[in-house]
């Protein structure tokens, strides 16, 4: 850019404040939202898990072949019958989130927690609850797996 062309733009500038503020002020928001999106993406999909071999994790959802749909949950005996009959996966646990509200002396107040079988012991884990799979002895071209139940 040349010198006169930067000149002309500081007078019109000078000559039209609005302008040149709104000017500012939509860089300024556009570069925020921009920095403060590409820094969301990069948190949430560029950087990887904090786990070793993170690639091999997996989540496995139940299709209903009749009507379709993808289920989030998987029942607690399909869980089981599952896990006793896979042979492709490192090895497989389940896990689940739970509310509750707890009320003491004063005011009521709600409680978010998680549970999870361990070692893949669907036993412990209560229907509904939030699972998580657990590291076993790595068998060869094995993956790890998560199951929602």
């Amino acid at each position: 850019m040349r010198t006169s062309e930067l000149r002309q733009a500081l007078r019109i500038f000078r000559r039209e404040p609005t302008f040149a503020a709104a000017a500012v002020l939509t860089l300024t928001l556009g570069i925020g939202v921009n920095t403060a999106l590409f820094a969301l993406v990069q948190a949430v999909l560029l950087r990887p898990l904090p786990y070793d071999r993170a690639g091999d994790l997996v989540v496995l959802r139940h299709r209903d072949v009749r009507t379709g749909l993808t289920k989030p949950d998987i029942a607690i005996g399909d869980f089981v019958d599952l896990r006793a009959r896979q042979r492709s996966l490192e090895s497989l646990a389940g896990f689940g989130g739970y509310q509750s509200t707890f009320v003491g002396d004063g005011e009521a107040v709600r409680v978010e927690g998680a549970s999870a079988t361990p070692d893949g012991d669907v036993r412990r884990a209560r229907s509904g609850a939030s699972a998580m799979s657990a590291g076993s002895a790595p068998r060869s071209n094995a993956r790890r797996a998560t199951i929602e139940i």
